[in-house]
């Protein structure tokens, strides 16, 4: 036991007098988290949507508007047919796509409920997770707007649909 200790004090003797292997025993590791911490960023920017509004109602509008203004979405197509959607998804020409339904605008100032879908490319589980989440929040963001401006209480439902990985499977890396 007594070597060890031996050992041990002599280890930390060269460590400690050795300015270089204190410069990286201390100094790399606080490095990399300052660095790291600003190249490393979580956030989902970017995501390309394709909207497809069979009537363009003013509220829809209103909606496309304000998911097109979130630093998240970049609304770039519009489609006309529900034909279109597999296309683009296969081309790779949108990650979401927003789906109205028809009537939009009627159905939610009369009878108070209208729905959306989301579908979404969930090839990358996580991500695929995190945007839908985005754009939910938005729409129930706008519902609310809505709301506070009728006197008519209004529902807009948001369904989901991710394709290409039902499941959620994420792939081991």
């Amino acid at each position: 036991m007594k070597q060890f200790i031996a050992f041990v004090h002599k280890e930390f003797y060269h460590i400690f007098r050795d300015i270089r292997t204190m410069m990286i025993l201390l100094g790399m590791p606080i490095i990399q988290i300052i660095i790291f911490g600003f190249a490393l960023n979580t956030d989902i920017k970017d995501i390309r949507v394709s909207i497809l509004n069979p009537n363009e109602d003013i509220v829809s509008r209103k909606i496309i508007e304000r998911i097109d203004a979130s630093e998240y979405f970049i609304v770039d197509r519009y489609l006309h047919t529900s034909n279109e959607i597999e296309k683009e998804f296969k081309e790779g020409k949108a990650d979401m796509i927003i789906v109205f339904s028809e009537q939009f605008s009627s159905k939610l100032l009369h009878t108070g409920e209208a729905g959306i879908q989301i579908i979404a490319d969930a090839t990358d589980p996580n991500t695929a997770k995190t945007f839908t989440q985005y754009a939910a929040s938005i729409i129930a963001a706008s519902q609310q707007e809505l709301t506070l401006g009728n006197n008519i209480p209004m529902h807009i439902t948001s369904s989901i649909k991710l394709l290409y990985n039902p499941q959620m499977k994420s792939a081991y890396n």
